[in-house]
């Protein structure tokens, strides 16, 4: 039945599938239809040939063609069809042309076509295939294969003359090799940081006697303040609430949450400001002393001239003796007599030895602490070298770790005295 080159539009009719006596071919193409023409096709299981090019039909390719197991010619270019080429058509062995060009197809090549032991020709050139080309039987007769206009193609017999594949196995290896450079650092720090939490928590199990605390009201900490905060409780830093200043800061009292607090304000212009506000920070974080004044919390931030601003906020106390005091946090002191909130005039000739024996005792911890890090960083570095061969042997990590760690307790356990404690 031939009814092509004709101004037939709209949907094929269901009657024409019913023709099952159609045994030779059925041409309708160049046409205007429209639907989709293979449903119902698999009903024409002797038909030999099919041309439904050259119209305007659409959506998928009907799994139901594959019923169609005597075509030896299917023409279908120049349509709409979309989306992959189904697996149905695997049962066209005795295909001959397959001309399924100047669709909107996508995926890859099916596998399949290259048992298509009969295949004289194949064009399957303006869609929008990916992947690797067969080389297998009619894949490896250029001239009987087509496939331009398909930008995402690679590989295939040198005559196609498209473009190498990129090798997934050295693709595979890259990704394992990226993702060790992950595990290894991360494994390594973890076994660090195990290590040293388990030695400090030994030392203080063993070592270390229990401090006392002061009540629960001071024991309580003002949470995250901002630098709007800290303005309105010391009324803009004003000149009337300053309690002293000296080289790197200057402390104001105020009124934070209805809690008396002292603020040390640091002078950010003064050479070496920054680095002594960070030395002090990290101080704060390991040691504990009778002797020294509760630190509530600090603040980084930016004031109104937007100009960095650091302080430090700390318990104020009021006519009282240091000594009736626990520090959760030591600070670093400077050499200024009124670089502290904690000490009234009156106090300072007679509690300055202890606050500096005190600090000397935590700065040297601190020193030691921080040297410490360094050796432990260093091995985490050393961990995680790209390269496995220029990597730390695990027995030397361990051997190493363990060193550090009998040279800081050994450390800890000379310097610490009294009340003093780590953690």
């Amino acid at each position: 039945m031939d009814l092509s080159q004709n101004s037939l539009s709209g949907y094929v009719p269901k009657e024409v599938f019913s023709l099952s006596s159609l045994s030779i071919s059925l041409d309708l193409s160049s046409n205007s239809l429209t639907g989709s023409i293979l449903l119902g096709a698999g009903d024409f299981q002797n038909l030999a040939s099919l041309n439904i090019s050259n119209n305007m039909l659409s959506d998928e390719f009907s799994s139901s063609l594959g019923g169609c197991t005597s075509l030896t010619v299917l023409f279908v270019a120049g349509n709409l069809f979309q989306g992959g080429i189904p697996q149905s058509l695997s049962s066209l062995r005795s295909i001959e042309v397959l001309d399924l060009s100047r669709n909107n197809l996508t995926g890859e090549i099916p596998a399949y076509i290259h048992n298509f032991l009969f295949l004289l020709n194949l064009n399957l050139s303006f869609n929008d295939f990916e992947g690797e080309v067969p080389v297998e039987r009619a894949f490896r007769n250029a001239s009987k294969v087509l496939l331009d206009g398909n930008s995402k193609l690679c590989g295939g017999v040198p005559e196609l003359k498209w473009p190498k594949c990129a090798i997934r196995n050295a693709s595979n290896r890259n990704k394992v090799s990226h993702a060790l450079v992950l595990v290894i650092p991360i494994s390594c720090g973890v076994l660090v940081l195990i290590l040293v939490l388990v030695s400090v928590f030994v030392y203080k199990r063993r070592h270390t006697k229990k401090v006392c605390l002061p009540d629960s009201s001071t024991r309580e900490t003002v949470s995250k303040v901002s630098y709007q905060s800290l303005y309105r409780a010391t009324d803009g830093f004003s000149s009337a609430n300053l309690i002293g200043s000296g080289k790197f800061s200057s402390v104001y009292k105020g009124i934070l949450e209805e809690t008396v607090i002292a603020v040390k304000v640091l002078n950010l212009e003064v050479h070496g400001a920054i680095k002594s506000f960070m030395a002090e920070c990290e101080a704060l974080k390991s040691i504990r002393h009778r002797n020294l004044v509760k630190i509530l919390t600090s603040c980084s931030s930016i004031d109104l001239q937007g100009k960095d601003f650091k302080a430090i906020v700390y318990a104020y106390m009021v006519s009282g003796s240091l000594d009736e005091w626990e520090v959760c946090d030591p600070a670093l002191l400077h050499d200024e007599e009124q670089d502290h909130p904690e000490l009234q005039d009156e106090e300072q000739d007679e509690t300055r030895s202890k606050n500096l024996a005190a600090t000397a005792g935590s700065q040297a911890n601190h020193e030691k602490l921080k040297d410490t890090l360094v050796a432990i960083f260093t091995i985490g570095i050393a961990c995680s070298k790209q390269l496995p061969r220029e990597r730390m042997n695990i027995g030397d990590v361990t051997n190493r770790l363990y060193s550090i760690r009998d040279t800081l307790l050994g450390s800890i356990g000379r310097k610490v005295t009294g009340n003093l404690e780590v953690i």
